[in-house]
């Protein structure tokens, strides 16, 4: 592949004539932004995350009679696959050979990829509330501690390291329901940014103690729902995406680490996933079937190309450390 490409793989639900539904390999150009749909790696069922390792892709599963994970070749061929209790929404690669995965049920695993074995879940609870959890987010920052934001339940724990001692946990307040979602990290500002699903709101916190310095709202509409959310590599510019109105929300990132709205760009239908490789964001477009390509700056948003793509979801985790 020549060096101004590159493979890029998401996961997909697919049509009625099971396209798309699996592990789509895309190729991205870095230089022009343009892009292609390459392959298929047809999956037995329901994906939500997959995880872009150097030598293979892992990639949690929920068939029809059982959750797997699978482990997969760059070359599409399926290696094994170990079946597990639980479906991992969210998976984040931790150093040493361990997998750290969230769950759609409230709980987080350390998975030893070599012994394919859990060693240590932790399943969320908080005093007074009666309903299950929820969670779509494990991070490991650089300073070795672990990230993981509880949807439902309203948290965030905060872990010493990948064997998931609990650090602290971050209980949000009960009384107004904002269904807390993704968060993106500023390492330069030392900064971390939350966005929650049914408040639209980024709220800012510092990466210490994660205590809340600011909340923003980026609109009051009904029906519209906070998404994806992605920090340019500079980290100058954040984007997120609002579904039901179908625009993604482009904020520049202040010298005090404050992101400042900008403006907001129409895109396809229902976005779903953000990513940035550069100055290009894609954005995964799920009732729209296709991957979108921007060129995004401080003042303008501009579509450079897209891809067709049967309901794609989420945009491999890099499992290369930077």
């Amino acid at each position: 592949m020549e060096r101004e490409q590159m493979a890029l793989y998401l996961t997909a639900y697919g049509n009625a004539e099971q396209k798309d539904k699996g592990i789509v390999r895309l190729v991205f150009n870095r230089v022009n932004g343009s892009i292609r749909k390459d392959s298929t790696y047809l999956l037995n069922g329901k994906a939500n995350m997959v995880i872009d390792l150097p030598d293979q892709l892992i990639v949690s599963v929920k068939g029809p009679e059982k959750t797997t994970l699978d482990f997969y070749g760059k070359n599409g061929i399926k290696m094994r696959e170990v079946a597990t209790d639980l479906f991992y929404s969210f998976a984040s690669p931790a150093e040493g050979g361990f997998l750290l995965a969230s769950y759609e049920s409230g709980a987080d695993s350390f998975y030893d990829l070599t012994a394919d074995q859990i060693r240590k879940t932790v399943v969320h609870k908080r005093e007074g509330y009666e309903k299950a959890g929820k969670s779509h987010f494990i991070h490991q920052m650089e300073d070795g501690r672990c990230i993981s934001v509880e949807n439902s339940l309203q948290q965030i724990y905060i872990y010493k390291d990948e064997g998931l001692e609990i650090e602290d946990v971050i209980n949000f307040p009960q009384y107004a329901e904002k269904n807390i979602r993704l968060l993106a990290f500023s390492q330069h500002h030392q900064k971390a940014y939350l966005n929650t699903e049914l408040t639209n709101e980024i709220i800012v916190l510092d990466t210490k103690e994660f205590a809340i310095i600011k909340e923003i709202k980026m609109t009051d509409e009904k029906e519209v729902f906070s998404g994806g959310h992605a920090i340019r590599e500079d980290e100058k510019l954040l984007c997120t995406a609002l579904r039901g109105k179908n625009v993604i929300v482009v904020s520049e990132i202040c010298d005090d680490g404050i992101p400042d709205i900008k403006y907001e760009f129409s895109c396809g239908k229902t976005p779903r996933d953000l990513k940035f490789i550069g100055d290009y964001l894609l954005v995964s477009c799920t009732d729209s079937n296709c991957v979108e390509v921007y060129q995004v700056t401080g003042e303008k948003a501009y579509k450079i190309d897209e891809a067709e793509v049967f309901q794609p979801i989420t945009f491999a985790i890099d499992g290369e450390r930077k």
